[in-house]
């Protein structure tokens, strides 16, 4: 879930299962509360610096790419909203 408003893009996530609820905590400290354009400027590399996909099965790295491309999707949609005076 996000919300947006003028200048942040903040997100909210949460999951029964202890390790996919660790993911989403890593993508809301490192995505939520930014700028849409610092969220794009921002590539993922961390996430293969720290070893993680080594240590995720297939179906939670898939989930971890997807949970990161809905990010990089809102903040697109943010920056492509007319905007209102």
């Amino acid at each position: 879930m996000s919300s947006v408003n003028k200048k942040m893009v903040a997100f909210k996530g949460t999951s029964d299962s202890v390790i996919v609820a660790g993911l989403i905590a890593l993508l809301l400290k490192v995505y939520s509360n930014q700028h849409a354009q610092d969220i794009l400027n921002t590539p993922p590399d961390f996430i293969e610096k720290i070893g993680l996909l080594n240590n995720l099965t297939s179906q939670r790295a898939t989930g971890l790419v997807l949970m990161i491309e809905e990010m990089v999707d809102v903040a697109k949609q943010h920056l492509h909203q007319p905007r209102y005076v």
